[in-house]
């Protein structure tokens, strides 16, 4: 199973429980009260639950002065189970010392609870310190319901027939799941009766009997779970299989990392590959086009044939379309990877490699300006628009046989509009003059969101 994280929405007593605590405030320690909500933002933000909950002792343990605050997190039997401490030991603190403990309630069930021991100033913990601790713990519970997530199983192995198998792969167990609370917690789940174990919640665990849910977890980081189940009635696990289910989880988390790692590095090679490709062209390809191109430019002038003089203009022109071709070619490579979001120049460049084969030839792109940068993206979508009907047209209009249709893209972000505005244009053109050039304009406004 893969973890994908989803927010939850918050239990709708939770916000008039926050306001009551803060109504509370107004009769303490008023100079706390920003340092409260700052902390209640900070304890609020991102979903990895680990971090959350160092967020939440941290910041208890600087409102209040206490020396050590730990969250504690309940087991499978409601039992505290695992702390995540910050500050001294709690053993140093003197038996009669300070302390306070309040509940931290996840959608109105209990998932643990928050403990502070022994104040700097060597006080009690006061009416004042309950009640900030009481609205710490209350947006906690926001905080830690938005961060476990539900989690989709990705990957399946099983004897059950094959309607099981097609309902069970790709189904989602809920993010309100109880035994969710706990894998994102870190923490595994064992059941001997999983179809009616009341922490499972899900219509998949049905089918199942004695059960371990085993997080894969590696650096703090919880990255799935693993699930190893039995059918109803089969015998339960064993302590040395859970022991040895468990290692195994351990190692499978550590291979995931790996395997994200390579692919990383593999990833990383192809863009520096790409990019010394991308040199290359541009360093010695381009600019020895370019030396033979003066030099037959410098020929042409100095021919008294006509007929001389005209094979070399075609023999220059080749060379400029070549040229053109190339820097099309750079300017693919050093296109971003396939899964981040398309800009402009991405998407011009793919539009017209798509009219390669209508055209009988790839179209020469070229770029003037930051397109991606300056160009908003409704103007953006309108010009893409654009260029494949021009691109479409000059492909449908070439007489059968087609001869290869050399078309020249020009996406100018620093052209200057009729009225005197800035404004991208959009030249489609062929240099033989075989169509006439098709020109599409728009001012330059601010970025939106698409």
């Amino acid at each position: 199973m893969r973890c994908a994280l989803k927010p939850s929405d918050p239990a709708g007593e939770l916000p008039e429980r926050t306001a009551q605590s803060l109504r509370a405030l107004a009769g303490g320690p008023i100079s706390r009260l920003p340092q409260l909500l700052e902390a209640m933002v900070a304890v609020g933000s991102g979903h990895d639950l680990r971090r959350a909950l160092d967020r939440i002792a941290e910041t208890a343990a600087s409102l209040t002065g206490a020396r050590h605050a730990a969250v504690g997190i309940h087991d499978e039997d409601g039992r505290p189970g695992d702390l995540i401490t910050h500050g001294v030991c709690p053993e140093a603190e003197p038996a009669t010392g300070a302390s306070l403990e309040v509940p931290l309630q996840v959608q109105g069930e209990l998932f643990g609870a928050l403990y502070l021991a022994g104040k700097d100033d060597g006080e009690e913990f006061g009416d004042e310190d309950l009640h900030l601790v009481r609205v710490l713990a209350t947006e906690a519970g926001i905080a830690l319901s938005n961060a476990p997530g539900g989690m989709e199983v990705v990957a399946i192995s099983t004897v059950l027939s094959e309607a099981v198998r097609t309902e069970a792969f790709r189904g989602r167990i809920p993010p309100e799941s109880p035994v969710l609370h706990q894998l994102h917690a870190g923490l595994a789940v064992f059941s001997d009766d999983f179809a009616a174990d009341p922490r499972s919640v899900s219509p998949l665990s049905r089918h199942y009997g004695p059960t371990m849910l085993l997080p894969l977890r590696s650096h703090g980081r919880v990255l799935g779970a693993l699930a190893l189940c039995r059918t109803s009635g089969d015998r339960r696990f064993s302590h040395p299989e859970r022991t040895l289910a468990t290692q195994f989880a351990a190692q499978a988390a550590v291979a995931l990392v790996l395997v994200d790692r390579h692919r990383d590095r593999e990833r990383l090679a192809v863009f520096e590959d790409r990019d010394r490709i991308a040199r290359d062209l541009h360093d010695l390809v381009i600019q020895r086009l370019f030396a033979t191109g003066m030099l037959l430019e410098t020929a042409r002038h100095k021919a008294l044939l006509p007929e001389v003089r005209e094979g070399l203009g075609r023999a220059i022109d080749e060379l400029d379309a070549t040229i053109q071709e190339i820097r099309t070619a750079i300017i693919a490579l050093q296109q971003g990877p396939p899964e981040a979001p398309p800009g402009l120049r991405t998407r011009v460049l793919r539009t017209a490699g798509a009219a390669t084969a209508a055209l009988g030839g790839r179209p020469s792109v070229q770029f003037v300006g930051p397109v991606d940068a300056r160009v908003d993206d409704r103007s953006g979508r309108e010009l893409v628009a654009a260029l494949g009907e021009a691109l479409a047209a000059v492909g449908a209009s070439a007489p059968p046989p087609q001869q290869p249709a050399r078309v020249s893209v020009v996406v100018d972000a620093t052209a200057t509009l009729p009225d005197g505005r800035t404004g991208v244009r959009l030249t489609v053109s062929c240099p033989d003059g075989a169509h006439p050039p098709l020109t599409w304009e728009r001012p330059l406004k601010g970025r939106s969101g698409s």
